[in-house]
C-alpha cells in the first residue's frame, strides 16, 4: 500500500511488481491480484480531493468526537450515497454480520475469482493471425 500511495502521489506512469506478483514476475497469485486491485482503488479514492465537505459534516465530526458514531445521524443517512468510493472486495458490514457470514478472506477471494473465470469470454482471433502463429510454432518446434 505504501508503494502504491507513493506511486500515485508522484503520478508515475508505471508500477512494476504489482498486480498479483509474489516477489518476482516468475510467481503470481490470482487472489493477490484481486487484493492488489482493491488496494489501488482504495488508494485512488484516498488521494482524490473531497469536493463536497459540507459545514454540517465538520461540525458533526466535532460534536460526535472519536468515541461515538456518526453513522446513524440524519446528515449521514441523507448524504452517505454520495460517497466517492465503495470497495468491491472489502466488506462494509457490521462485525456481527461478518461473523454470521463466516467466510474467510480466502473464501471471499475464491468466490470473486470463480465469478470472474466463469464470466471470461475468450477473445476472437483472426484466422490469418492464427495461421501466422502456427507457422512460427512449426518453425521453432
Amino acid at each position: 500500500t505504501l508503494g502504491i500511495v507513493n506511486a500515485f502521489a508522484t503520478k508515475t506512469d508505471t508500477c512494476t511488481f504489482m498486480f498479483g506478483s509474489l516477489d518476482t514476475f516468475n510467481s503470481a497469485s490470482y487472489r493477490k491480484f484481486i487484493l492488489d486491485e482493491e488496494t489501488v482503488r482504495n488508494v485512488q479514492a484516498y488521494i482524490k480531493p473531497v469536493d463536497d465537505l459540507r459545514d454540517t459534516t465538520a461540525s458533526l465530526i466535532t460534536r460526535v468526537g472519536h468515541h461515538d458514531t456518526y453513522i446513524k445521524n440524519k446528515d449521514t443517512l441523507k448524504n452517505y450515497r454520495k460517497e466517492h468510493h465503495f470497495p468491491k472486495f472489502s466488506h462494509r458490514m457490521s462485525h456481527a454480520d461478518y461473523v454470521k457470514e463466516h467466510l474467510s478472506i480466502n473464501d471471499r477471494l475464491d468466490k470473486i475469482l470463480k465469478e470472474r473465470l466463469e464470466a471470461y469470454e475468450k477473445p476472437a482471433i483472426d484466422k490469418d493471425k492464427l495461421k501466422k502463429l502456427d507457422a512460427i510454432r512449426d518453425k521453432y518446434l
